[in-house]
């Protein structure tokens, strides 16, 4: 131990505490070297890993997109169009336009297949039923023999003018034929 109050002995140990210090402060720049460079040595090494596992998930991102796109487009070419058109097509049948084409999609050989085929089944069900409708409708109004109005629709058209004529205020007559015996011929040839 040296006294705090004695320079001479300060002085003479003064050299080896420097040297000491100059030992002290070389080793930890050495130390602060070396960590630097480890540490760059380890970021050079993660970076090009961290790039290459960020480059793996970009592509497969990318892959999924891809197949995720593909997967949509084929959904909506195969499924949602046909049950568009399908829909479309029946939209016109119920809207009453008898001329429609065959659903769409008949040759399938999946569901929607079957459902197109069960909705055409649909529409010529109901196709037949309009025509046999309009039949009794027309034979419900005109003689079966001359295919003129009969009676009945004499009466229904005599109405619906007389209540025309009511409301406008106009005038309706009506012009008769008696033809002899016709009642004869009629119930003779039916």
């Amino acid at each position: 131990r040296i006294a705090p109050r004695e320079p001479a002995a300060i002085a003479a140990r003064m050299p080896g505490l420097l040297t000491a210090l100059r030992r002290l402060e070389r080793a930890r720049s050495n130390v602060r070297l070396r960590l630097v460079r480890d540490v760059d040595a380890a970021m050079l090494r993660h970076s090009g890993q961290v790039s290459a596992a960020s480059l793996r998930i970009l592509l497969g991102s990318a892959g999924l997109l891809t197949i995720l796109m593909v997967l949509i487009v084929w959904l909506r070419r195969q499924v949602i169009e046909p049950i568009v058109r399908i829909a479309d097509r029946l939209r016109q049948f119920n809207a009453g336009h008898d001329g429609v084409a065959d659903v769409p999609g008949l040759s399938r050989r999946d569901e929607l297949g079957d459902l197109a085929r069960g909705l055409n089944e649909y529409r010529r069900a109901m196709q037949q039923r309009r025509q046999a409708e309009r039949r009794a409708d027309f034979l419900a109004h005109h003689d079966v023999l001359t295919g003129l109005a009969n009676r009945l629709l004499f009466d229904e058209r005599l109405a619906h003018e007389l209540a025309r004529a009511q409301r406008t205020a106009e005038k309706v007559a009506v012009f008769a034929i008696d033809l002899d015996d016709f009642k004869a011929i009629n119930d003779r040839f039916g």
